[in-house]
């Protein structure tokens, strides 16, 4: 069980604390109380240092961002106590600008290497497939992404495992949660075959890691570059039928999904009529990036 999107307590600074908070709005199609219910997403500014208690886990998630000003120190300057790490959820490269060439990978590569805290990257479309030779961006990609958390910081003792089929794919199980990145970009479909084996492998990943850690997981955050689009539904299908069947025997058992969306910071539930089965849009070109928490002992997200 889980927390909800959480705002630590903030320290006063000369700057402001706070340079933009929100109530993310909820969406459900059921009524009733909500399984998780959402305070404030909170962005913040460097200065701030926020503090985990025991059970829980907090990352920083981003999308885009390409070419903003200061983004080195910036990523240098991100509060890093019990902010454990930062997922970029895709979609950095400007397609039309870059034609994916090698350099834009590399200036990407340089920029966020420069971080505070360790960094995940997913597979976004821009840079994965909607290039103009799929063959050379998708390698390009994992010749500079994969492992990239553990080329830039000591993350040695963090159990981090990548899929031997589909390595751009990662896990890591910490305080009683699951946490997995996946290539579920959004698109040009140039094999819908391929596309929809790759969905499917992702599943199957997915069920072997929660298998894995049964005796222990309390939740699952999924991070991925799209939602539930008509491309990409089979997985989040059998993401549900899974839900159902895993509710059976673990009925506090929660999934989040964390996708880059141009809308506006939402926290959705009852995905595909499984109330367990949640969403979170985070919304592109933001910074300071949102800030989430997992708290396995009060059954929240923050």
């Amino acid at each position: 069980t889980i927390s909800t999107l959480v705002a630590p307590t903030l320290e006063q600074s000369s700057i402001p604390t706070l340079l933009f908070s929100e109530a993310p709005s909820y969406n459900s199609s059921q009524s009733g109380e909500p399984t998780l219910i959402p305070s404030n997403v909170t962005y913040y500014q460097s200065s701030v240092t926020p503090t985990l208690m025991p059970n829980e886990v907090s990352f920083y998630a981003i999308a885009k961002n390409r070419g903003r000003t200061n983004l080195t120190s910036l990523l240098a300057e991100l509060p890093n106590e019990n902010g454990e790490f930062l997922i970029h959820l895709g979609n950095w490269n400007t397609k039309d600008k870059t034609r994916c060439r090698e350099v834009a990978y590399e200036r990407t590569f340089d920029d966020y290497s420069n971080s505070s805290v360790p960094v995940f990257f997913t597979p976004g479309k821009n840079e994965w497939n909607n290039c103009p030779i799929l063959d050379e961006s998708q390698e390009l990609w994992r010749d500079y992404f994969v492992d990239y958390e553990s080329e830039h910081w000591n993350v040695s003792d963090w159990g981090i495992e990548r899929d031997a089929k589909r390595e751009e794919n990662f896990a890591f199980f910490k305080n009683g949660g699951l946490y997995m990145g996946l290539n579920m970009v959004a698109g040009n479909v140039a094999n819908k075959k391929d596309w929809d084996n790759r969905l499917r492998d992702n599943h199957k990943w997915l069920e072997a890691y929660v298998n894995k850690y049964w005796d222990e997981v309390e939740v699952v955050v999924i991070f991925g570059n799209s939602g539930s689009n008509n491309d990409n539904d089979l997985f989040f299908q059998k993401v549900a039928a899974s839900m159902k069947e895993w509710l059976q025997e673990k009925p506090k058992l929660q999934l989040l999904y964390v996708k880059q969306s141009p809308k506006d910071v939402t926290l959705s539930s009852n995905i595909k009529d499984q109330e367990h089965f949640l969403m979170l849009n985070v919304k592109n070109d933001v910074w300071p990036p949102v800030k989430v928490t997992i708290n396995t002992n009060n059954d929240k997200i923050s």
